[in-house]
């Protein structure tokens, strides 16, 4: 009984050391192996997701091509944050465009779009693009859509979710936006995502869908 007890306090211990030690990093000019272990994070985090094939127009050899243009395109437009607590090189990771920026206007993502099939061009230009545009001008306004840092990847390796490794990155990220007298945006679904967010001090701003598949524009600081 008494090791037993030991054992479970050494294994708390060690949590509590490992959460005091995250390390949160910008990359800006990372080596292909680096780009290549920042993909995996986020090829894994979003694994079987029904977006996916979404975004890919039911094509899921394209995963790769998929996230590595719109990390490119963060690298290259916005802004690539990691985290980690040194189990492995990258554990978190977090894809945000500043203000008067946007993913979907980038070089990256359109080359991307080349390779899908007409239906998943189809389906990104005459379906997904201008929904979504219309659901975030309604919950941010029109003029201020495109005024605040907006994540389009907040994502953990499954392995390590837990550790508040994304919520690191996301507090470095806010501390600059707080400095431009900006705020932080986003979409998320599903209930797991919504809690994160809230508990992580966003806010809901605005809602679509049938109440199964929500879609949910979350804020965090001062959007006025």
């Amino acid at each position: 009984m008494c090791q037993s007890l030991s054992r479970l306090i050494s294994k708390y211990i060690r949590t509590i050391q490992i959460m005091s030690r995250i390390f949160v990093k910008r990359i800006t000019n990372p080596t292909a192996a680096t780009l290549d272990s920042i993909v995996a994070v986020v090829t894994r985090a979003y694994a079987g997701q029904k977006a996916i094939e979404l975004f890919t127009g039911g094509d899921l050899s394209l995963t790769d091509s998929l996230w590595r243009s719109q990390i490119r395109a963060g690298l290259n437009s916005g802004e690539v944050w990691i985290a980690t607590d040194g189990t492995e090189e990258i554990m978190s990771v977090g894809v945000w465009f500043g203000p008067g920026k946007e993913l979907y206007d980038t070089r990256e993502v359109q080359e991307y779009l080349t390779l899908l099939s007409e239906e998943g061009k189809n389906w990104w230009t005459h379906s997904y693009r201008p929904n979504s545009l219309k659901f975030f001008e309604r919950c941010l306004g029109k003029k201020t859509r495109k005024e605040n840092w907006f994540a389009n990847i907040i994502c953990t390796d499954p392995r390590y979710e837990g550790r508040g490794l994304a919520t690191s990155h996301i507090e470095a990220v806010y501390k600059r936006a707080i400095e431009a007298s900006s705020y932080l945006a986003l979409g998320a679904a599903g209930t797991s995502l919504e809690n994160f967010y809230l508990s992580a001090g966003f806010w809901e701003r605005g809602r679509t869908g049938d109440g199964t598949t929500d879609w949910v524009c979350f804020v965090k600081g001062n959007t006025y």
